[in-house]
């Protein structure tokens, strides 16, 4: 009976000592602001304060190193870590859901930059399926190339076949000026001949003279005209001799 009361006694005086938990929080949250104003200080402070800290409210000594409170620091433990009260049990699950966060932001970016890798495979392929089209089109086409003299005036313009039907000059229109910039003369040839229509300008800029040309021979109108401008002389050639208007008027 005597030993049944004094274990009784015993325990009551535990308990009856015991700390408030509202104080052992106090304690922690005071250690915490301290240690928060030493992180850029020496490390053995801060786990002095939190030795000090755990000694007053009846803890176990800590034994980690500053580098876990640090982390404590950096998840938002500190009050925690101080009061050892799963600590461990809190910390992990922060951890396996960040860890979680930057698997899927990962994730998430590989996928952007998957979807951006096709993207730009795609629009090169339209690209260069476009480039080709365009490609394939204006080698169907006769082509013009064109040269200026030096004073801006056009000098020649020459018209090829289409690449797809060989490349070749087919036709060439030639300009010719005086010093003064006044146009003198266009000429039309076909492989290097003169062929097609030719006009000839006097002094004045005046039209005077306008004929036809094939394979080198008249062929063709020839028409003649006065200082005004107007039409006067008409002449029909064919393979270079003088014919009747109505070849010409066919």
């Amino acid at each position: 009976m005597k030993h049944t009361l004094a274990l009784v006694l015993i325990v009551f005086g535990i308990v009856g000592c015991s700390m408030p938990q509202e104080e052992k929080e106090n304690i922690a949250a005071v250690t915490c602001s301290i240690m928060s104003e030493t992180l850029n200080m020496d490390a053995a402070v801060r786990v002095r304060e939190l030795n000090e800290a755990r000694e007053k409210i009846g803890g176990e000594p800590f034994l980690r190193g500053d580098a876990a409170i640090k982390e404590a620091f950096e998840w938002g433990l500190c009050q925690e870590l101080v009061l050892n009260e799963n600590y461990d049990e809190t910390l992990q699950p922060l951890k396996d859901a960040k860890r979680e966060r930057e698997r899927i932001a990962a994730e998430k970016r590989v996928e952007e930059q998957r979807i951006a890798a096709e993207k730009r495979a795609e629009e090169q392929r339209i690209a260069a399926e476009k480039r080709a089209e365009e490609q394939r089109i204006a080698d169907t086409k006769p082509s013009v190339k064109e040269e200026f003299h030096s004073n801006g005036k056009l000098k020649s313009r020459t018209t090829y076949q289409s690449k797809a039907d060989g490349g070749k000059k087919l036709k060439e229109t030639k300009y010719t000026y005086r010093d003064n910039g006044q146009l003198m003369e266009t000429s039309t040839y076909k492989e290097g001949k003169p062929d097609g229509l030719q006009e000839k300008y006097s002094e004045n800029g005046q039209l005077y003279l306008k004929l036809n040309i094939k394979d080198g021979k008249l062929d063709g109108l020839q028409e003649f005209y006065d200082e005004n401008g107007q039409l006067g002389d008409r002449d029909c050639y064919k393979n270079g001799e003088e014919v009747d208007m109505s070849y010409c008027e066919k």
